[in-house]
């Protein structure tokens, strides 16, 4: 029977996760613009220490995306299946998780957005007895930016959960930079 480690501190790289996404269908005058997804989790984290898993983790999802004039919706789904239960004989599964968001987008200039967003995010694990079983709601509220003659943008803003669960943080700061490959910086929204 397997045994739950308790790991007071540890600093150092964590799993390292990758993903792309490609075009499947332009945004029409009716129809949405869909994206797929495809992601891996690499076990690059020291187990032992709590910084990983141990096991690769794979991710399969679709994005929509539909603009009306300044404003953009997006809707996305993704879900993420593990490959292994780091958590085997404890009692505790590790299951696949679905995360889904909603946002909407205002554009007020060509390079600088406002945008808010609704997160919904399953448990990766069930049967631990904690409130860590249920799902996490969180709404999000942040801006993007274009920089000038980069296929670069930075996104920062705020999170704050919606439903209390002791999964993620009261308040969170976010911030994160996405480069797009195959794209003329004139033609980046």
């Amino acid at each position: 029977e397997a045994e739950l480690r308790t790991v007071r501190e540890a600093g150092g790289i964590g799993d390292i996760g990758l993903s792309a996404k490609t075009l499947l269908r332009e945004d029409g005058q009716l129809a949405s613009a869909i994206a797929g997804r495809f992601g891996l989790k690499l076990p690059t984290g020291d187990e032992d220490r709590a910084l990983g898993s141990g096991e690769v983790d794979v991710a399969l999802g679709v994005a929509l995306e539909k603009t009306f004039g300044p404003v953009r919706l997006y809707f996305n789904t993704g879900l993420t299946i593990p490959t292994g239960n780091p958590f085997a004989g404890t009692g505790i599964d590790s299951v696949p998780m679905l995360s889904t968001f909603l946002t909407g987008e205002y554009r007020l200039t060509d390079r600088f957005s406002i945008l808010v967003q609704l997160n919904g995010i399953t448990p990766p694990v069930r049967n631990t007895g904690l409130d860590i079983d249920q799902s996490t709601f969180e709404i999000l509220a942040g801006f993007n930016w274009t920089l000038p003659g980069l296929p670069v943008v930075w996104q920062a803003g705020f999170m704050e959960d919606l439903n209390n669960t002791n999964r993620t943080a009261d308040f969170a700061l976010f911030m994160s930079w996405s480069i797009f490959f195959g794209h003329r910086t004139s033609t980046l929204r």
